[in-house]
């Protein structure tokens, strides 16, 4: 398991599209956060540190996805 960080801004579809064969963490940097959607939010959850996980429908996807509380960028996490 490798920890892989985006700096692009994706749209939640392409994000999602990713994490369905992802084996990896994958962070996209939103802001001065980072961010991790599904699977990649469950390993770094327990894998990593224990944020509390929310939940959001998007409209566009027709679909809950999950994602811990964001962590800030400058703030070290790992």
């Amino acid at each position: 398991m490798a920890v892989k960080f985006f700096f692009e801004k994706m749209k939640i579809s392409d994000i999602i599209k990713r994490e369905e064969n992802n084996k990896d963490i994958v962070l996209h940097k939103e802001g001065v956060f980072w961010r991790a959607y599904e699977y990649s939010a469950f390993l770094f959850v327990n894998y990593i540190k224990a944020y509390n996980v929310m939940h959001k429908f998007y409209k566009n996807i027709g679909q809950d996805i999950v994602y811990p509380v964001k962590c800030e960028a400058n703030r070290r996490f790992i």
